[in-house]
């Protein structure tokens, strides 16, 4: 959601033409995340309504599709309006989850405490960057750290495994994660 205003309606007829071409364009689509921020920088009620029209678009192409929308890079008082917006009936029902990742403004233990629909949550962490990041390469070189930056082929399957493993096992309601990227070109 990278435009900058859905609630104009020559966005929203822009944005409804490309979500289609890109559900009928797929054979299977499961699930949709969508972070509030890195990139689109929605506030609670606006990303809301543009993730109601993307769900009815989306379940015309795929009627089963899940939504999972992640509240990232809000200020605390925009995360107390998304916890009264998102507890409303038709916002909760939208949402087959939550997803918490990084940029979050509450740690995951307050996050799980404070969030009031019940619904399963995801974990989202940064762990395909490499430094500047989340779950920064321990003790890399310094040289080729330099030379490779953030955005790198960073395999760590030891790694990622014992994140995964402190982290799904810390609550009933964490199922599972997805990763955190960005795209490259």
């Amino acid at each position: 959601m990278m435009e900058k205003n859905y609630s104009l309606p020559e966005t929203m007829k822009i944005a409804q033409a490309e979500w289609n071409a890109v559900f009928g364009g797929m054979a299977r689509l499961d699930m949709i995340q969508i972070p509030a921020g890195d990139p689109g920088s929605h506030l609670p009620d606006a990303l809301l309504n543009i993730t109601h029209s993307l769900s009815a678009t989306a379940k015309q192409w795929f009627p089963h599709v899940q939504i999972w929308l992640g509240p990232q890079e809000w200020a605390p008082s925009e995360m107390e309006q998304w916890q009264t917006l998102v507890a409303q009936p038709g916002n909760t029902a939208l949402l087959a989850g939550v997803v918490y990742g990084p940029h979050t403004s509450q740690n995951l233990t307050r996050f799980l405490a404070m969030e009031p629909t019940g619904l399963p949550v995801r974990l989202y962490p940064d762990i395909t960057h490499s430094l500047n990041t989340q779950f920064p390469v321990p003790h890399w070189d310094r040289a080729f750290a330099i030379t490779e930056s953030r955005e790198v082929i960073n395999p760590r399957p030891r790694q990622y495994a014992h994140i995964a493993d402190l982290h799904l096992s810390s609550n009933p309601r964490i199922c599972g994660f997805s990763s955190y990227s960005e795209v490259g070109s």
